[in-house]
């Protein structure tokens, strides 16, 4: 059975942002920095977002059913939407914690390991 390329693009976004998440999640841990929590976040949505626009693109490819009598086109649309309400949601959360490490006047503790864990991510993003 052949992949379509976006399908095969699906899975590889997913693959590259499930290895982000854990790459980020251990320099998030390493240095309680919260631009890296933020970038954790974005690649946690990243991931979401890709899983729901793999399923999404599968759907609207669908033909036209009793139920659907134009097809499942607006199943992207309603994908797009949900990554609105995802990103807003972690905007939000983001910025609690920014003023809450503000607040209490913390920095983050082994910037180093931020620091690879961006090169890396960079790399992973641009391949």
């Amino acid at each position: 059975m052949s992949l379509s390329p976006n399908v095969r693009a699906g899975m590889a976004s997913v693959s590259v942002a499930t290895t982000l998440i854990l790459l980020k999640g251990y320099a998030s841990w390493q240095t309680g920095s919260a631009a890296v929590l933020g970038s954790l976040a974005d690649t946690v949505l990243d991931l979401i977002a890709s899983l729901v626009t793999l399923y999404s693109v599968r759907l609207a490819a669908t033909p036209a059913d009793r139920q659907h009598r134009f097809g499942h086109g607006k199943a992207e649309a309603i994908a797009a939407f949900f990554q609105v309400v995802l990103i807003s949601l972690s905007a939000f959360w983001i910025i609690v914690h920014s003023v809450q490490q503000l607040a209490a006047g913390e920095s983050p503790a082994n910037a180093m390991a931020g620091i690879w864990v961006s090169i890396v991510a960079l790399f992973l993003t641009l391949a």
